[in-house]
């Protein structure tokens, strides 16, 4: 059964469950919800002797107002202040509580984004912008794409920085001026150019009118190029320069395009090498002027072409590398190598080894972290995998990207699959482990499990796998962003994250579980 044949069916079982119902005693069957409870005359209001009187307040309740605890009066007839919570406290939920942080706040702590739980009394989730590179702006971690302050040109406009280095903000030149730019910075300054003067464009000829108005753009023939001020014969062929239209770095999970500066009768691209996983396809086909291909293992992506001249003779070739990076706090990949399965690039139902990546959250401060995590497989919303994939774990702000997200599942062959977490739980300990689904026939596999930290690789296990295994693989402590590797204790066989955990004399080693199946989703 499929992952998909397994959740339709699940569906099934919710739809066709029965339909319950208050009985109504006097009939013997189902009351009727359409008879609704009228209120009667007094609802709303407190009942003396044969009067309605009017409250405002439930007397005795405490509210907060103000940064001041409030009380309602006996007779429940106003509010009125009864506390001050002063600089060192905050008022929550009718009480002066000690403030640690922002209440509800997604703020900047320095260079850190946090976010402070409701009541004030801790941070709850956060990430070190700092450590990732990145600048920290009312509470997000955001890329860093120019120096703050500085001026430069981005062709006729005048570019400056923001104070965070996290955004340009343009001002085009004027008519007849041009943007240039020195030690100093940058500046629209007029064109004075000598009238008549013919200078290049790109490939096409550009000539000076009159100082202060804008070059006459004249363009070159067909197979002509601008060289010093004319147009000449472009060769017949030429080394090719391949040009990436995304912006660099590279997030993982990126559907990136590559063309070349000039146009040329055939093409012929090819992957040349891959951090992991199986080579990714070349759409629409790698003939095409312009290919892309998705790029979703964290690492190093080298792509070559082929020109060919009007004979069909090759005239040029290129190579390029794309850096591809883990654009969260933590980035967890699972990557396997299946050596029976002949092709394992394909695509479709039962075409390849099928492993699953698992990570399990903590849910509460004084529930179960870390190695304890491993009842929780499976679970929801605790684990986050292909069935369970954008958990909303609570009790955090809904809104804030603080749970773990499966980005990337792969059914049909060598991986890679990804899960993000981009705003992590402090104080917590996440548990990471791999599953073999199922094997499709293929036999075993090798898994590897990779961890980043702030971009960089923090952790990284093989293990050989073989249908239906588990593999408790590593866990992550945050903020700290600790990663352990995952084992058993030599004496005992409890899992542990530490020897220390263990027995004396006993180790923490590595360990995969046979057979494991949950009753809720037993394997194929």
């Amino acid at each position: 059964m499929t992952h998909q044949t397994l959740a339709i069916a699940l569906g099934l079982w919710g739809a066709l469950a029965p339909i319950s119902g208050c009985l109504d005693p006097t009939s013997g069957g189902v009351a009727d919800a359409s008879v609704a409870d009228t209120p009667d005359a007094t609802d709303g209001a407190d009942t003396v002797g044969d009067s309605a009187v009017a409250t405002s307040c439930e007397p005795a309740a405490t509210r907060c107002a103000d940064g001041w605890v409030e009380r309602c009066a006996v007779d429940g007839a106003a509010w009125a202040p009864v506390e001050d919570c002063g600089a060192a406290e905050r008022c929550y939920d009718g009480a002066c509580v000690v403030a640690a942080c922002h209440g509800g706040d997604l703020y900047c702590a320095g260079e850190r984004a946090v976010y402070c739980v409701p009541d004030g009394t801790r941070v709850a989730a956060s990430a070190d912008c700092g450590a990732w590179g990145r600048a920290c702006v009312d509470g997000r971690c955001l890329p860093r794409v120019c120096t703050p302050g500085a001026i430069s040109c981005d062709g006729d406009t005048v570019a400056t920085c923001d104070a965070d280095g996290t955004a340009l903000t343009g001002s085009v030149c004027d008519g007849g001026e041009v943007c240039v730019a020195d030690d100093a910075g940058a500046s629209c300054v007029s064109n004075g150019c000598v009238p008549g003067a013919v200078t290049c464009a790109g490939d096409d000829l550009a000539t000076c009118v009159a100082p202060g108005q804008p070059l006459a753009i004249t363009p070159c023939g067909a197979n002509q190029r601008c060289v010093g001020g004319t147009c000449e014969p472009a060769p017949a062929c030429e080394a090719p320069e391949i040009v990436l239209l995304e912006t660099r770095p590279v997030a993982a999970q990126t559907l990136v395009h590559l063309t070349t500066a000039r146009a040329y009768i055939e093409y012929d691209w090819r992957v040349v090498a891959v951090p992991g996983g199986a080579p990714p396809p070349l759409a629409p086909s790698a003939a095409a002027a312009v290919v892309a291909l998705e790029v979703d293992v964290v690492g190093t992506y080298r792509v070559a072409v082929d020109v060919y001249d009007p004979q069909g003779q090759v005239c040029g070739s290129a190579e390029v590398a794309i850096a591809v990076v883990a654009d969260a706090p933590v980035h967890v990949e699972l990557l396997w190598d299946t050596p029976l399965d002949p092709d394992q690039g394909d695509v479709g139902p039962g075409v390849g080894g099928d492993l699953d990546l698992h990570v399990v959250t903590p849910l509460e401060l004084a529930g179960p972290q870390g190695v304890a995590l491993v009842d929780h497989l499976f679970d929801a919303p605790w684990d986050t995998y292909w069935f369970n994939a954008a958990p909303n774990s609570g009790p955090l702000d809904p809104a804030l990207n603080d749970d773990p997200s499966l980005d990337r599942d792969d059914a049909d062959g060598a991986g890679p699959e990804n899960t993000n977490i981009g705003f992590p739980h402090d104080d917590a300990t996440y548990l990471v482990a791999a599953h073999y689904w199922t094997d499709n026939g293929y036999g075993a596999s090798t898994a590897t499990l990779r961890v980043y930290i702030y971009g960089a690789l923090a952790f990284e296990a093989s293990r050989l796998m073989v249908k239906h295994d588990l593999w408790p693989a590593a866990t992550i402590a945050w903020p700290s962003g600790e990663v352990r590797a995952v084992g058993a204790c030599s004496d005992s066989g409890a899992l542990c994250d530490d020897t220390g955990a263990c027995g004396a004399g006993a180790t923490c080693d590595a360990v995969t579980w046979p057979d494991f199946a949950d009753p809720l989703f037993p394997p194929p």
